[in-house]
């Protein structure tokens, strides 16, 4: 098992939820993004794949810079539907956020 797995089965234990209960690959990696960033534009520029749920940008200094596509661009350019599942953790965008508010509910029910 390598890490990153052990992190999401630990957080499952931990929570009683999976962090990333996705239903696509398009879902699973919006959920990812979503809550660490997107992979650092030198691992997106060697990926065999990156194109399909990223895009190139120009970023104001001229760099160019991956940015995420929306659920509408990668559907269009996949000419697939995009299926959303349950997001277990509401607004919370950040794994700190997700963990203090699961020890503040936790600690209300003792």
């Amino acid at each position: 098992i390598d890490m990153w797995s052990l992190g999401c089965v630990a957080a499952e234990l931990y929570l009683g939820l999976p962090l990333f209960a996705g239903v696509s690959e398009y879902n699973q990696l919006e959920r990812i993004v979503e809550l660490f960033g997107p992979p650092p534009n030198f691992l997106l520029s060697k990926g065999r794949t990156t194109s399909k749920f990223f895009k190139k940008m120009r970023a104001g200094d001229g760099s160019t810079q991956w940015v995420f596509k929306s659920e509408a661009e990668y559907a269009r350019d996949t000419r697939t539907e995009i299926l959303s599942w349950k997001r277990y953790f509401g607004d919370h965008r950040k794994l700190s956020s997700i963990v203090e508010s699961y020890r503040r509910k936790g600690k209300s029910e003792d």
